[in-house]
């Protein structure tokens, strides 16, 4: 029902405020090329939508779809909304034969969808990174854990052929300590295998 009401809600304030400032606010056309029409129109959809959908309401048409399969499903609601956009546009450019703007379209709606994850998800700033080693880790987690404050686990096994004994070192790690990471792992051991 909040989901109804909310989505209600906004299809009312779009309209308004599309056909309003049209009215209201003469807006020029910033650029011909359609490039950066493509590109910002994706973006300036994409911040729209990720917000709508942030506040747990849809825009209307295809996004109510997009949300009720993401409820029931495993998809992501950007990946729904680019699938059932590209279908749409592909059958858009069949129609009125040009392929050209469909394709430009199809850039248009990725964008979109990326920044519909960002607003969503949030812009990932961590990475998970994997060491494996023949050495004993225990003395590179102690050097991790001493000069750059992570907390991670150590795993404990052998190789697939049982004939080598190898510790993994499972962190988390800001991308912005990355290569302080790699240069302390490789200066431990440069044989190791760093999977990031």
């Amino acid at each position: 029902r909040k989901f109804a009401i909310n989505t209600t809600f906004s299809i009312l304030i779009i309209s308004l405020f599309v056909a309003l400032l049209t009215k209201i606010i003469p807006f020029p056309t910033l650029s011909h090329n359609i490039l950066l029409a493509t590109l910002y129109g994706g973006i300036a959809i994409g911040i729209g939508l990720g917000l709508i959908f942030k506040g747990g309401s849809s825009a209307g048409g295809g996004t109510i779809l997009a949300k009720i399969i993401a409820i029931h499903t495993h998809f992501k609601t950007s990946t729904i909304i680019l699938v059932l956009d590209a279908f749409v546009i592909i059958l858009a450019g069949i129609v009125f034969k040009s392929l050209e703007i469909a394709l430009w379209s199809l850039i248009s709606i990725y964008v979109a969808s990326k920044l519909i994850d960002t607003i969503l998800v949030g812009a990932p700033n961590k990475k998970i990174v994997h060491l494996s080693s023949s050495k004993n880790l225990t003395i590179l987690s102690n050097l991790i854990f001493d000069q750059l404050n992570i907390k991670g686990t150590i795993v404990t096994g052998n190789d697939l052929a049982a004939t080598e004994h190898k510790d993994i070192i499972f962190i988390m790690i800001d991308k912005n300590k990355l290569n302080i990471l790699k240069q302390l792992v490789y200066s431990y051991d440069k044989d190791i295998i760093m999977i990031v």
